[in-house]
Formats: structure tokens, C-alpha cells, sequence
């Protein structure tokens, strides 16, 4: 049980970084490094809530 959770929050986390990076990048047209910190910002933020939740 523990693993599947830990596989889980893993893929939230790549799949979150990489569709806000690819939606604030090319949808948005924001700067590289700014898409790429906001990205990593929500897909922290997705994985927490995730964690959150499921505890």
C-alpha cells in the first residue's frame, strides 16, 4: 500500500510539472526559467496536497 502511494504521488507530481510547464511555456508564452519554477511550485504544492489528503 505504502508503495503504491509513493508511485502515485510521484506521477502527480511529473505529470503536474510537465502540462503547467508546457501550459505556462507555450500556452502563456512566459519566460523558460519562470515556467520552469512555477511549475515545480505547483507540482510541490499538487504532491502535498495529495499527501495531505491521503493520510
Amino acid at each position: 500500500m505504502a508503495i503504491r502511494h509513493l508511485l502515485l504521488g510521484a506521477f502527480i507530481f511529473c505529470a503536474v510539472a510537465l502540462f503547467s510547464f508546457l501550459l505556462l511555456f507555450q500556452g502563456l508564452g512566459l519566460n523558460e526559467t519562470i515556467s520552469v519554477l512555477a511549475a515545480l511550485l505547483l507540482a510541490f504544492a499538487a504532491e502535498w496536497v495529495y499527501r495531505k489528503n491521503t493520510q
